[in-house]
């Protein structure tokens, strides 16, 4: 499988940070404004740009290209497949597959990309 990488690393440095003493009066911000609060009152500056993704992507992974990346995302509602152009930032193909969950990768004449059915034994 190639690189794998999963936002669950930051979700959970994100809720180390968090204290029950959070203020109050800090309002929640959208995603196009900038810097972002945590409940603490700490900012948060994006690292890079920010694209709009289906919910709950469990994979990420380069195209044997590396032009785009892929995401195969495994949210409540909406799960599938993704790829994204590396150079833009816009959204190439989204795939709906029921019961998406983590596994992905090409198979060996990178032509085919093999994705995980989840609770549905399907690829």
């Amino acid at each position: 499988m190639r690189t794998v990488a999963s936002p669950i690393a930051l979700v959970a440095l994100s809720a180390l940070a968090c204290s029950p003493g959070a203020p109050r009066d800090v309002a929640p911000s959208s995603l196009d404004a900038g810097a972002r609060r945590l409940p603490t009152g700490a900012r948060l500056d994006p690292a890079g740009r920010l694209i709009d993704v289906m919910p709950l992507p469990l994979t990420l992974m380069s195209t044997p290209e590396g032009d785009a990346l892929v995401l195969l995302a495994s949210g409540w509602r909406e799960q599938g497949i993704q790829v994204v152009d590396r150079a833009t930032g816009r959204l190439r193909q989204s795939l709906p597959q029921p019961s998406a969950f983590v596994g992905a990768t090409f198979s060996p004449d990178d032509r085919t990309l093999w994705a995980s059915g989840g609770n549905e034994d399907k690829l």
